[in-house]
């Protein structure tokens, strides 16, 4: 098992390239964070073009249809030809444990939460030649749920000019029948590592830290 070594980010702060081998943490409320530790065995993927509905099919099936089973994940992002990098280790009791998926152009990290990212997740980190519009990634998302986001409502505040804080936001049912919170970044390369970056992640356990 590999261990934690340094805590590094919330959004500006510069981390290496090679910080969890590309993978990409949310503390939610559109903040992301990357966590560095001993015995990395390699940089980011190379970027790999996919469309808006490309990804939010593939975070789908490797976060969701996998109910945050790591086992169900491993074995879906394994078929796509990932390798599995299991890392434990930190401060808490018993040790944190984040699970993270290697593949082309993507990274799949799940954790049951540890000190710097208190709520369970389940992201995917895919790395692609260009960003992509962002109501493009809105729009892929809303069809693959059908349903728009949740919190709709705050993207314009009551003056009726556009809320540059709004962080779109999903309430979905996952493949077990648990409740998750979806959301999105696009993070332009040089943000925290190199590569743009889309981010789709599942907050487990809405409301609450683990």
């Amino acid at each position: 098992m590999h261990k934690l070594l340094l805590l590094s980010g919330a959004l500006a702060v510069a981390v290496s390239a090679t910080a969890q081998n590309g993978a990409n943490w949310s503390t939610g409320a559109g903040s992301i964070t990357t966590i560095q530790f001993a015995g990395g065995s390699g940089s980011a993927p190379d970027a790999v073009a996919r469309t808006p509905i490309e990804a939010a099919i593939a975070f789908k099936k490797w976060c969701l249809d996998s109910g945050g089973d790591p086992a169900l994940a491993a074995a879906e992002f394994q078929d796509f030809g990932g390798a599995i990098l299991p890392v434990s280790g930190g401060k808490d009791k018993p040790p944190a444990k984040l699970h993270i998926y290697n593949g082309p152009g993507a990274v799949v990290a799940q954790t049951d939460g540890f000190f710097a990212v208190p709520q369970a997740q389940c992201n995917v980190s895919f790395y692609v030649p260009a960003l992509p519009d962002k109501a493009e990634m809105q729009e892929a998302v809303s069809a693959l749920f059908a349903t728009p986001p949740t919190n709709a409502a705050d993207a314009v505040k009551k003056n009726g000019k556009p809320n540059k804080r709004y962080v779109p936001t999903w309430e979905v049912t996952d493949a077990k029948g648990n409740v998750r919170l979806i959301t999105y970044s696009t993070l332009g390369s040089g943000f925290d590592a190199a590569g743009n970056r889309v981010m789709l992640v599942a907050l487990f356990n809405p409301g609450a830290t683990r």
